[in-house]
């Protein structure tokens, strides 16, 4: 298999200007400083308007609001993925899960964060409709999994939000095999495999570098411009991943497993080009094969380029 070189576009030295609520400094280590509020294992659902807490852990499971029980099955499936299949405890690595906010009037759903460690004024919010969908319950987890280990903006602010769908799609796939909780779920065809994260995102969509224009803009960084355009730019590595599970037969949890781990290496202001290298040298731990797989993943949506040849 040949190696493969970044494209020429990969700029070391690509962010420009950082918004105030994202300059915590970079952490490698996701750790918490949970007091009293936050126990291990304890999911707690509070209403967003008055900052009561609805329900406790099994007590939601049959709240009288529906959408808090809804939002708890889900988050509990989602912690139990991340533990059996991923091997993470929690939100921390130590069993930590933050609390939970319904009823949020803003259609949005967030992992809201501004701190370098995790702590009590971390928490999740929903608007309903994102409440009851378990696989947005996923993405938003596992930004919370990779607390200020990526930069939210451009670039790696892309490469930010494309994991969180990735391993929401990971989740969501594990979740309709309901007899195989195993620590691998079943390989299912490309037609029985759902690829979006619920009206939001279809990472099956073709899409290479070349049709996004957005990576190297001189815009000021603005709510406005997303930040960088972050949620479009995720399309590229996420079509990746979908490209790297076709070309594998389908196998979801051999690429998900390679895409946590390199997950798990990240730097502050990772690019695309350089998450790409680490996934081709993980999947080359498993055979040469698993290696051009992911290698030509990449390739196909311009982010690599084969050793000696022009994209």
């Amino acid at each position: 298999m040949n190696s493969f070189n970044p494209n020429p576009y990969q700029d070391s030295n690509i962010l420009r200007q950082t918004p105030p609520q994202y300059l915590a400094q970079s952490n490698n280590s996701n750790q918490s400083q949970y007091n009293v509020q936050l126990s291990r294992n304890k999911f707690r659902i509070y209403n967003i308007f008055n900052q009561e807490q609805i329900c406790t852990d099994d007590e939601c499971n049959n709240s009288q609001d529906k959408v808090a029980a809804e939002l708890y099955r889900a988050a509990k499936k989602v912690y139990k993925f991340f533990k059996e299949i991923l091997d993470v405890n929690g939100i921390d690595g130590h069993g930590n899960v933050a609390n939970f906010y319904i009823n949020w009037q803003v259609d949005n759903a967030v992992w809201n964060c501004t701190t370098s460690y995790i702590n009590k004024q971390c928490v999740f919010r929903f608007n309903n409709k994102y409440a009851v969908a378990s696989e947005v319950v996923a993405h938003e987890y596992f930004h919370a999994i990779i607390h200020n280990k990526l930069n939210h903006v451009r670039e790696p602010g892309a490469l930010n939000e494309s994991l969180a769908d990735v391993f929401a799609i990971a989740f969501k796939n594990w979740e309709i095999d309901k007899d195989n909780i195993k620590s691998y779920w079943t390989m299912k065809t490309e037609k029985e495999t759902s690829w979006s994260i619920g009206e939001l995102r279809d990472i099956s969509k073709s899409i290479t570098i070349q049709e996004f224009q957005y990576l190297k803009t001189n815009e000021q960084l603005a709510k406005e411009n997303d930040y960088g355009y972050v949620h479009d730019n995720s399309l590229i590595p996420s079509h990746a991943f979908y490209l790297a599970t076709i070309l594998s037969g389908n196998d979801i949890p051999k690429i998900a497993e390679i895409w946590f781990k390199a997950s798990q290496e990240l730097e502050f202001n990772e690019t695309f080009a350089s998450f790409a290298l680490k996934t081709v040298k993980i999947a080359q731990t498993v055979n040469k094969q698993m290696q051009g797989i992911v290698g030509q993943a990449w390739v196909t949506v311009g982010v690599l380029n084969y050793t000696g040849t022009s994209q």
